[in-house]
């Protein structure tokens, strides 16, 4: 605390797992899970090829638009 107040420093407290706090991370790991789940019982895999197909996961959900690319196009041959 001497720390904080001598350089000016506001320590403010927050609530894990709590969805307000965490909105961002906790609404994009839902999906997430769900088609890991969704993936797995498809595929019957076992346990062990979670990791990869947690990350294979988030590859694929980090490429995907998350709106509507009417009219743009991301790679225009000139």
């Amino acid at each position: 605390m001497k720390f904080c107040k001598e350089n000016k420093i506001i320590k403010q407290m927050t609530t894990i797992y709590i969805l307000e706090q965490n909105g961002v991370v906790e609404h994009k790991k839902k999906p997430l899970f769900e088609n890991v789940r969704s993936m797995t019982n498809f595929a019957k895999l076992l346990n062990s090829f979670l990791v990869k197909v947690v990350s294979t996961t988030n590859y694929i959900q980090n490429r995907v638009p998350i709106f509507d690319l009417v009219g743009l196009i991301p790679l225009k041959d000139q």
